[in-house]
């Protein structure tokens, strides 16, 4: 199956830094990559735009993604079809 999105539900911490559960923070999921290779990234926006001082960044990979789903820290919406190759 293929993910589609991803929702937050609790604020995540990586790398030191807390990523809270509001409008400004994104999960940019890598749709590209095989499963082996994905690097998804989660960004905290502090001001107007991304990119701005104050704004942090942090790549993870596809097995630290489940495993935030499992600990119930985000909400992943997958496709209904199963496709060849696993999931991702």
């Amino acid at each position: 199956m293929r993910i589609l999105k991803v929702r937050q539900l609790k604020p995540i911490t990586l790398g030191g830094f807390v990523f809270p559960v509001n409008c400004c923070v994104l999960i940019d999921l890598d749709k590209v990559k095989p499963v082996a290779k994905k690097e998804h990234q989660i960004v905290y926006q502090q001001g107007r735009t991304f990119g701005t001082v104050g704004d942090y960044c942090m790549s993870f990979n596809h097995d630290k993604l489940l495993e935030m789903e499992k600990n119930g820290l985000v909400e992943i919406t997958r496709s209904k079809s199963k496709q060849k190759g696993g999931e991702g």
